[in-house]
């Protein structure tokens, strides 16, 4: 039932400011008016004296340098000459170098990241980046303001460019860690422009928040029924700063954000998964796949109930692959709808990356059902708990402690990577997702880890920023980044 709304039915939609007061060129200084500067003795006026007015001015400005100096928030770096850049993202073509060195620290005035043994609530301030933007918010205490900083990454490290406290800020929460739509940090029903600190609303409405973001597209969803429970969904089109409604789409049940992190096909023709309830006190689940293109419900697996495995769901280029918790069949749902089945009979890799990227369901069968990965650029196998292999060779990273060594294992870490753009470095996020992860770097023709230096054995330093120029580390209280060679 795919419904099309008129243009009154849609929210209007106020773009975000592109300047504020931190930003902005200072107003010129006022003009101190001629006068009487002299006057006559009578009357009882009182004489104007300039070397009086200019001595107390100059006090005056002190005493404000001061107070403005005190009311900034600590370990905010060096002022920025202008803005950041979160469209498009930076890319520097890759050095191909093996060799990785720290080039800044920036302390934060954060406090320590994470927890202490004498800490009741572990200090968890996060970051977010998109090109050379970098935003810090802390402070998500119940009753509190939330404080945020904007800043911009330069070759030297991070510059100020504006630091605010707002009251009911909603933390971003989105698939494949991704919080961000057409350059702008996505908080909720807000809208922050990190060079600007502006905050604006977005299309969808007060309180609502994005269950998927990509940098085009918004999906928000909205519960229309309760008896009998029914939702719907809208995509929004970031349409170059324009956001448009392309489709609304009603389903019966109601649509849970998506769990199964990532995103089969591109943003506009692709598929993202959700679980479905039929009614609010289910015990069962069932997954479907939503088409992007138009919000149709591309597949629905078998449900099952809440306490029991839904095996392992697999994104490729193409589609979805489903292996069932029994790991002896595996089913594929391509972007068109048709289906597939097949045995899981060959490779229990954990990862498979294809020359080009993500693989195809055509090169996930293969390598599953008949053990083929002559197509694979990256393979990453573990037959025991004991052992790990990189393309044939030794693996470079303690794998060893993530898997259990059996088919169930298969795919395990096929949403924890990403390639640089020229193929050669590969980043494996395998500590958490977002802010809380740990990243490993391996040179894929080598086959050997890219050590970070102060990156020792037993300490895994969380990387909120990863990007195939720069990796930012949370190191204690600072901002540690690191360039190859």
């Amino acid at each position: 039932m795919t419904s099309s709304p008129s243009p009154r039915d849609m929210p209007e939609f106020e773009a975000p400011s592109q300047a504020s007061a931190s930003c902005r060129s200072p107003e010129p200084p006022a003009r101190i008016g001629s006068g009487n500067a002299g006057g006559s003795g009578g009357g009882g006026r009182p004489r104007f004296s300039w070397p009086f007015f200019f001595a107390a001015l100059g006090v005056g400005a002190v005493l404000v340098g001061m107070v403005l100096a005190l009311s900034q928030p600590p370990g905010t770096g060096e002022e920025a000459a202008s803005g950041c850049s979160a469209t498009p993202d930076v890319v520097t073509p890759s050095t191909g170098s093996t060799q990785w060195q720290q080039t800044w620290s920036f302390e934060t005035g954060e406090g320590k990241w994470g927890s202490e043994p004498d800490q009741i609530k572990p200090n968890f301030w996060e970051t977010y980046a998109h090109g050379d933007c970098l935003v810090v918010i802390s402070n998500w205490e119940a009753g509190k303001k939330t404080r945020l900083t904007g800043y911009r990454i330069a070759e030297d490290g991070p510059q100020r460019l504006w630091s605010m406290e707002e009251e009911h800020v909603r933390r971003p929460s989105s698939i494949d860690d991704n919080a961000w739509w057409g350059g702008k940090l996505v908080l909720g029903s807000k809208l922050l422009d990190p060079a600007t600190g502006a905050l604006s609303d977005g299309p969808w409405g007060s309180w609502k928040t994005p269950r998927v973001l990509s940098d085009d597209f918004a999906l928000t969803c909205t519960e229309t029924s309760y008896t009998p429970l029914r939702e719907a969904c809208t995509y929004w089109d970031w349409n170059g700063g324009a956001p448009a409604q392309r489709w609304t789409q009603e389903y019966d049940g109601k649509l849970s954000a998506p769990i199964y992190q990532g995103l089969a096909g591109t943003a506009d023709k692709g598929a993202v998964l959700a679980e479905r309830k039929t009614d609010l006190g289910a015990t069962e689940v069932s997954i479907v796949a939503v088409s992007l293109a138009d919000g149709s419900l591309l597949a629905e697996w078998p449900a099952v109930a809440l306490s029991q495995s839904r095996g392992r769901y697999i994104e490729a280029v193409d589609g979805w692959i489903h292996v069932a918790p029994e790991d002896t069949e595996a089913s594929a749902v391509s972007l068109t709808g048709e289906r597939t089945s097949f045995t899981l009979t060959g490779s229990n890799a954990v990862l498979l990356v294809a020359e080009t990227g993500k693989p195809t369901i055509d090169q996930f069968r293969a390598a599953y059902e008949t053990g083929d990965v002559s197509w694979a650029r990256v393979v990453i196998d573990c037959p025991s708990r004991k052992q790990c292999f990189f393309n044939g060779n030794p693996a470079p990273l303690e794998l060893e402690y993530s898997v259990g060594g059996n088919a169930w294992d298969r795919a395990r870490f096929q949403d924890k990577w990403s390639v640089s753009s020229d193929g050669r470095t590969l980043f494996m996020r395998l500590g958490g997702r977002g802010t809380s992860g740990t990243v490993d770097l391996v040179d894929i023709p080598s086959g050997k880890e890219i050590p970070l230096i102060n990156n020792t054995a037993g300490r895994r330093p969380v990387m909120p920023v990863v990007r195939e120029d720069l990796v930012v580390a949370i190191e204690g209280s600072a901002l540690v980044g690191y360039r190859p060679r």
